[in-house]
């Protein structure tokens, strides 16, 4: 790379892992990011989908990123400060509380703190065209086509972070014969009921599981029209299998049926007559797809985000995208250090191997954990899966090592988190089977 010269860098998509690249590379120096995006500039539009307006948390991984960033001034200020989970499914009293920093709001929410962020802070390094779609036209070379009328341009580096449905991961699938995709389902899908009622008795900082797989309810805040201090709430009711409800009464008794805490039902209690005639209407949104890709890169493109490797939602998925693109920003940063005697390309080529080499372990671990954590196939009874996740969770939550709040903590990786759960696994099922062979010894003497 000759000295004094610029990478750009063309990234598409500005979700959360493609504006979370942008604004660590605009702190480098030689570094031009150009951001593509084919929505509307997020500032002018509204920052929440009522039919997908599920509750993240930034928490564990994502919190890393944020301060990686230096953003946490201004996430503690335009986000929801996030203090843990509420189960009221197994007693009104039972929490377990988050120890580090955390934050929650709808995807809209947080992507627009993050342009804020970069609006205010860059210094003209990067460029965000909205309204823009963008496609790979050659990978090897870095081409990007733009627009109507199809502009093209060159870049030393294209990140695709164009979601789970990418356009990028499917031009590396179809225009390279040794670029595979494996696409995995579990079989679930979930709708989105609206709590409109009684909601000042909730407390916006805590997510509430109200329902246990395979009928799975998880109610959270979001910002309102006012920010924070004017919360919205959704509960994102999960299930196996498509579903519809052909009228209002069919949708109020599935409520009623499968979501009691403590004797009473915990959904009606908030959700009006209206939500639930809303909610009634609405068709399903599938949350159990995964997909693997055989590599994150190729020529001068890397695959980031859902784009490189989506998972079904245990609450990771932004915060795995964000440490994603933090990671590859480090990766960049250490190849620019080579600046006087590498080329560009050697310096992106380095990087985004670097990149792989660190984040697929990483990848496997969580898709792992959000199979074994939210497996509704259609299979199961419903009463032996209920059984055996509540088993599972409780004796997980015993041991002190949930997979699902490990998978949450800044201080472990999702790999470590898979092998404490590998461990713990062994050793709940070891005393149950022993538990199982005692008690039959005893009944045959």
């Amino acid at each position: 790379m000759e000295k004094n010269t610029t990478l750009r860098v063309g990234i598409i998509g500005a979700g959360p892992s493609g504006l979370t690249l942008a604004y660590a590379l605009s702190k480098r120096a030689n570094v031009h990011v150009t951001v593509f995006e084919k929505g509307h500039d997020h500032r002018k539009i509204p920052s929440y989908n009522p039919l997908r307006s599920y509750t993240i948390d930034i928490t564990g991984h994502g919190a890393r990123a944020v301060e990686y960033l230096n953003m946490k001034e201004r996430f503690n200020k335009d986000l929801i400060l996030f203090k843990g989970i509420r189960l009221p499914i197994i007693n009104p009293k039972l929490e377990e509380t988050y120890h580090g920093e955390g934050w929650t709001g709808s995807r809209g929410d947080i992507v627009k703190v993050i342009q804020e962020e970069i609006i205010e802070k860059t210094s003209g390094n990067v460029e965000i065209r909205f309204d823009t779609e963008a496609n790979v036209k050659d990978a090897d070379n870095g081409i990007i086509s733009f627009g109507k009328d199809n502009k093209t341009e060159s870049f030393d580096l294209i990140v695709g972070c164009d979601g789970a449905g990418s356009t990028v991961r499917n031009f590396l699938k179809a225009t390279y014969k040794d670029f595979e995709v494996t696409s995995l389902d579990n079989d679930n899908y979930s709708m989105m009921l609206p709590f409109d009622k009684n909601t000042s008795e909730l407390n916006p900082s805590y997510l509430y599981i109200f329902g246990m797989p395979p009928y799975l309810a998880v109610a959270g805040a979001i910002n309102g029209k006012n920010g924070p201090t004017d919360p919205l709430w959704f509960c994102q009711i999960g299930y196996s299998g498509s579903r519809k409800f052909n009228s209002f009464e069919e949708a109020k008794s599935f409520l009623l049926k499968n979501y009691l805490s403590t004797g009473k039902n915990a959904i009606t209690k908030y959700a009006s007559d209206n939500a639930i005639e809303e909610f009634s209407k609405q068709e399903n949104i599938s949350t159990g797809r995964a997909k693997i890709c055989s590599s994150f890169y190729r020529g001068k493109l890397v695959l980031l985000g859902d784009a490189a490797s989506p998972f079904p939602p245990v609450g990771q998925g932004v915060n795995a995208a964000m440490e994603m693109a933090i990671i590859l920003d480090g990766c960049i940063g250490e190849q620019l250090s080579k600046l006087n005697s590498s080329t560009k390309e050697e310096i992106t080529s380095q990087a985004i191997k670097n990149f792989t080499l660190k984040w697929k372990p990483e990848a496997d671990a969580i898709r792992t954990i959000s199979f074994r954590g939210l497996n509704l196939r259609s299979f199961h009874p419903p009463l032996y899966g209920k059984l055996k996740t509540v088993w599972s969770v409780l004796l997980h939550k015993a041991f002190n090592r949930d997979p699902m709040t490990n998978a949450k903590r800044q201080d472990m990786s999702y790999s470590e988190a898979l092998a404490y759960q590998k461990k713990v696994d062994l050793v709940l099922y070891s005393i149950l089977g022993l538990t199982l062979c005692y008690t039959l010894f005893r009944v045959l003497k």
